[in-house]
């Protein structure tokens, strides 16, 4: 079975006005990853209304966001184990991935996508409201009988990096 996952991370906003593109990527996904930095519980909650969520907080998390969600959270989809984490603490993310057993690591806080295979692969998938040194952005994360892919594309569809074996 294929599990086609929206991965995202620094949304940034006080209300649950997400941008179209992220509305539609939300509502396509069989679970959503968040790295963190939602802000409000208001849109912590508009992530939480669908397909299932992986979260967790981030730096600019309100206390309500903060205690709803743990620092680090592990997970896994069709043989692939998944650790995500903001990564404002941690100064070694792939680490803190092994250390969990994961397969790979998603991780936020620098709004910059990047994909690194050193290590424990790591994925961030920059930010859709709040971009730094790229356009806004979020990422797609295909899961299949232990082997993973996907890619970051920008609110246009522009694919921005692709990794993997599978997507």
């Amino acid at each position: 079975m294929t599990t086609r996952l929206l991965v995202t991370s620094d949304t940034h906003l006080e209300t649950a006005d997400l941008p179209d593109a992220l509305v539609t990527a939300v509502d396509e996904s069989d679970a959503v990853v968040h790295a963190g930095d939602f802000e409000t519980r208001e849109v912590l909650n508009r992530f939480d209304e669908g397909a299932p969520l992986h979260a967790v907080h981030g730096n600019a998390d309100t206390p309500a966001v903060r205690d709803a969600l743990p620092r680090r959270k592990k997970f896994e989809y069709d043989g692939v184990r998944v650790c995500t984490v903001h990564g404002h603490r941690t100064p070694d993310v792939a680490y803190e991935a092994a250390e969990m057993g994961a397969h790979l690591v998603v991780r936020g806080h620098s709004h910059t996508p990047s994909y690194n295979e050193t290590g424990v692969p790591t994925l961030n998938p920059g930010s859709p409201t709040r971009p730094r040194d790229a356009p806004p952005s979020y990422g797609w994360l295909v899961c299949d009988d232990g082997d993973f892919g996907g890619r970051v594309v920008s609110l246009d569809d522009e694919t921005l990096i692709e990794f993997g074996d599978v997507g």
